[in-house]
């Protein structure tokens, strides 16, 4: 969020699901909510670069969203699940990945909940931590940067990290 709010060189890149809507959620800053119809229509008119399930939900990346945002001249900025960090980098050649390492799986837990999750989703979630570990393990090659989040100070790291990387102005580092 810091990184979209206080330097104009990114642009993020939002995930179209299918997912139910969050309570925390915002309109242009967390995923591009739509129906399954819509989704489906979206799939078959191939707009997608990325179309995966995960957690039962539906997630892709649309090629005219990242299309329209390097035209603009910007750094797309994405979240992406790491069992398909690999499918994205092929798509996106040059993409510098960052993997944020969980040292306390609590954290992760715990943010959930703070964003609204219900205790099934949780539960489910968590399970799927394991095989994100497991992937990062399969695919560590392809991160650039891998940082290990122990609590909520990390984020200041990975704006130091991107912000040398991207020769970004001094009020981000």
């Amino acid at each position: 969020d810091r990184l979209l709010s206080e330097d104009d060189a990114f642009e993020g890149l939002l995930s179209t699901s299918n997912r139910p809507r969050r309570p925390t959620d915002q309109e242009g800053r967390d995923d591009d909510l739509v129906r399954e119809e819509e989704y489906r229509a979206i799939a078959a008119s191939g707009d997608f670069f990325m179309d995966n399930e995960i957690f039962g939900r539906h997630y892709g990346y649309r090629r005219s969203q990242i299309e329209s945002i390097l035209a603009r001249g910007k750094v797309p900025l994405a979240l992406v699940y790491t069992p398909v960090v690999d499918q994205f980098i092929a798509q996106n050649p040059g993409t510098h990945a960052l993997f944020l390492e969980p040292v306390d799986l609590d954290l992760l837990k715990k943010r959930m909940i703070n964003r609204g999750e219900d205790a099934a989703t949780v539960t489910k979630r968590m399970a799927g931590i394991v095989d994100e570990l497991d992937a990062f393990k399969r695919h560590r090659a392809l991160f650039a940067d891998v940082i290990q989040v122990k609590d909520n100070t990390a984020a200041q790291e990975v704006i130091e990290r991107v912000a040398a990387r991207y020769q970004l102005n001094t009020a981000l580092r």
